[in-house]
């Protein structure tokens, strides 16, 4: 049995307290803490976990679609790079979490908030 999870969709996972380390059957490996993102992808095995039992927070979003299969086509979505760093965690976090709540909005309005969002986590710039 294959200790890496496939998923059925692309899935943005924000670790927001602790530490722990993620893995890919690429043979793909990094430590993550408070700030880190993982992208997974549905083609990629891959396993995180924290260093210890309760040993993180985290926000986690799936998501598919065209715009995004577009941004994979375009490299901005890049399986080379499942791990990256939020530059400003609280700032994204407090964004994420209006964009969530957020049910005065239509579909398409709080896709395009999402979008920003998962554009400032790949391309690394503050909200």
């Amino acid at each position: 049995m294959s200790r890496f999870r496939y998923l059925q969709r692309l899935a943005l996972v924000v670790i927001t307290r602790g530490e722990g380390h993620y893995s890919d059957d690429r043979g793909r490996e990094a430590s993550l803490s408070a700030g880190d993102w993982i992208l997974v992808f549905p083609e990629i095995g891959h396993c995180y976990r924290p260093d210890r039992p309760g040993g993180w927070d985290e926000v986690y979003v799936m998501f598919e679609g065209q715009v995004f299969d577009s941004w994979r086509k375009e490299n901005i979505l890049s399986e080379a790079r499942p791990t990256g760093r939020l530059t400003d965690l609280e700032s994204w976090l407090s964004e994420f979490r209006e964009v969530v709540q957020d049910e005065s909005s239509g579909p398409l309005t709080r896709l395009c908030s999402f979008q920003k969002l998962l554009a400032i986590a790949v391309d690394g710039e503050d909200t």
